[in-house]
């Protein structure tokens, strides 16, 4: 009895060590996650390397699920970017809301990485779970280059959100000009109940050739260089 005993207490001892062990790795793993989000929000690539080559993934995400790669689409340049994906990040990454990096670089109005993405086989037509794309993103933030890039990546300027908003709706929702112009220029079509606010945003007050075509009478089935104005 005396010996089962020890044999008890000794595999107590081992099962705390083991449990201790695991707790360790746990911490010690959590603690490099933070590091290298903190690298990344600042823009260090000397120290996002260091800890991908100290055993963290590319793939790693944060406690609100968001990707390596997609806090560093935010980043001014595609420097972190570039780094994540020649170590395995996939470009198309989604996080939990199905965001993809590209989409979050067309909201943040961040060219060379959209490009980067683009280069990289990043799927310009991509949905998040509540239909937005990268597009809608664009639109929705004015960022008419980003918007010229995607269209000619082949973006699809009739998608919809869940709500069906299309990102033309989107940008004349705001009053965004330069947006709506890019849009047109890629052939998205007006809905009748954007028709006043889209002579009366681009109709006089710009040379484009699109916003020209604006200032001519609302005509069933007029049809713009752009794109058609969808009638009943």
């Amino acid at each position: 009895m005396v010996c089962l005993g020890r044999w008890v207490v000794v595999g107590a001892v081992l099962l705390i060590v083991v449990i201790d062990g695991a707790v360790y790795q746990q911490r010690l793993r959590a603690a490099k996650i933070e590091s290298l989000f903190r690298a990344i929000e600042a823009d260090r690539p000397a120290d996002v390397s260091d800890l991908l080559h100290r055993g963290l993934r590319p793939t790693t995400r944060n406690e609100d699920g968001v990707p390596a790669i997609g806090m560093a689409a935010l980043q001014e340049d595609s420097t972190l970017v570039t780094l994540l994906l020649r170590s395995g990040a996939p470009a198309d990454e989604r996080d939990m809301d199905g965001a993809t990096s590209l989409m979050r670089a067309s909201a943040w109005n961040r060219l060379e990485t959209v490009r980067t993405l683009l280069a990289s086989g990043a799927d310009v037509n991509a949905t998040a779970n509540c239909g937005w794309t990268s597009l809608h993103h664009a639109a929705n933030h004015n960022n008419g280059e980003i918007i010229r890039l995607l269209i000619e990546a082949g973006a699809n300027v009739h998608a919809r959100r869940a709500d069906g908003v299309s990102p033309l709706h989107l940008a004349l929702s705001q009053g965004y000009a330069e947006a709506a112009r890019e849009l047109l220029h890629g052939g998205a079509a007006v809905e009748r109940e954007d028709r006043r606010t889209v002579a009366t945003l681009l109709g006089t007050r710009s040379t484009h050739p699109h916003d020209a075509a604006m200032g001519q009478k609302d005509q069933p089935g007029l049809t713009l260089q752009g794109g058609p104005v969808m009638t009943d």
